[in-house]
C-alpha cells in the first residue's frame, strides 16, 4: 500500500470538507486517532515522524489538513472526518476526536 497517496487522498478530503464552513465560534479543534499503534501504517507514520502516541491508545496522525487559519471546531471537526473516512476506506481503524476550546 502506498501510504503517502492514501494520507494526500487524505488530507485533499479534508480540506475540501472544510472549505465552505465559515470561521467563527464556537472555537476549537479536532484530530484522528488510529487504533491499534502496530502494522505497516504505524511504522510509516512513525518512521515519518507523522505520528505520536494517544493517551487512550493507538496514536494521532499528524498529516496537515490546511484549515486555513480557521479555529471553528465544526470546520476542523468536518476535515478530520473526511480525513479519517478515507483511511477507513484503506481499511485503517480511524476515529476523530473533537473538542471545544
Amino acid at each position: 500500500m502506498d501510504y503517502n497517496k492514501i494520507l494526500n487522498e487524505a488530507a485533499m478530503a479534508g480540506n475540501q470538507a472544510q472549505k465552505d464552513i465559515p470561521d467563527g465560534f464556537p472555537c476549537g479543534g479536532a484530530y484522528t486517532v488510529v487504533k491499534p499503534a502496530r502494522g505497516k501504517f504505524y511504522a510509516y507514520c512513525k518512521a515519518n515522524n507523522l505520528c505520536r502516541p494517544h493517551y487512550q491508545g493507538g496514536f494521532t496522525v499528524d498529516y496537515p489538513v490546511n484549515s486555513d487559519g480557521k479555529q471553528n471546531m465544526y470546520a476542523r471537526e468536518a476535515a478530520e472526518e473526511a480525513f479519517a473516512e478515507t483511511l477507513r476506506k484503506y481499511g485503517i481503524n480511524a476515529i476523530v476526536i473533537s473538542y471545544i476550546d
